[in-house]
């Protein structure tokens, strides 16, 4: 089974940041957190410092879709949705907490 668009995800990586997670959120919380706009994710990281993940997808569709759920509660918190490129998940991953900072 050859995906193409397997093969271009490294140029097109569809990428939302979630903040406000609970501290305990899971990847399966996750799953059932976007399971409500009948996506699912394809990769799920957690942010080292908590209440924060990027949770990546298969197509530009599934992020459209996804961003909906913006404010949408995890339990008892709600969940602040943000499109992010492809860089911009590299960047968060290799650890670049101080990269685009601003003030």
């Amino acid at each position: 089974h050859f995906d193409s668009s397997a093969r271009r995800s490294g140029a097109d990586t569809y990428c939302i940041k979630m903040r406000g997670l609970p501290f305990s959120a899971t990847d399966r919380d996750v799953e059932d957190f976007f399971d409500k706009a009948g996506i699912s994710p394809v990769r799920i990281h957690f942010s080292g410092s908590g209440g924060q993940a990027y949770a990546e997808f298969k197509s530009s569709r599934d992020v459209h879709r996804g961003m909906k759920l913006n404010r949408e509660y995890m339990g008892s918190r709600y969940v602040e949705l943000f499109e992010i490129s492809r860089s911009e998940l590299m960047a968060a991953l290799s650890g670049g907490s101080g990269y685009g900072g601003g003030g």
